[in-house]
């Protein structure tokens, strides 16, 4: 709980600072860019942990929610799988790295949630993925 409440105050910190620079212009009814974009980094930074995406831009959970799905035209949690999915696929182009780490280092329970989350994105199992990915390498 001590490391959430620091991670919203360093989060309300971050968001503060485009107030005093002037936010870049959000989408209708959606989020600031540079608050897209702080975000962004913050989950790439975070990957490992749970991080929940609603609240940490000042706003209530409910506007959060409908402001990133203007901006994005998608959920906040179906925007951080995508970025976890990413990040798995490229620490995939590594051999050296199992899946098992590889799906701890992006945030998933395991290597079994990492495979079920794969395969519903990409129609394959991670390991025949990699096997192409290295083959095409």
């Amino acid at each position: 709980m001590l490391i959430d409440a620091l991670l919203s105050a360093t989060l309300g910190e971050i968001f503060a600072t485009e107030a005093e620079t002037g936010p870049s212009a959000p989408v209708s009814g959606g989020l600031f860019l540079r608050r897209m974009a702080a975000l962004e980094r913050h989950l790439h930074q975070n990957l490992n942990r749970h991080v929940t995406v609603a609240g940490m831009a000042g706003l209530s959970e409910s506007r959060f929610f409908h402001a990133f799905k203007q901006s994005c035209n998608e959920t906040p949690q179906r925007w951080q799988a995508s970025l976890r999915l990413n990040a798995a696929c490229e620490m995939m182009r590594d051999p050296a790295l199992s899946l098992a780490d590889i799906a701890y280092a992006t945030g998933f329970a395991d290597q079994a949630h990492l495979s079920r989350a794969f395969r519903a994105a990409h129609g394959m199992p991670p390991s025949v993925w990699r096997r192409i990915a290295l083959q095409d390498s």
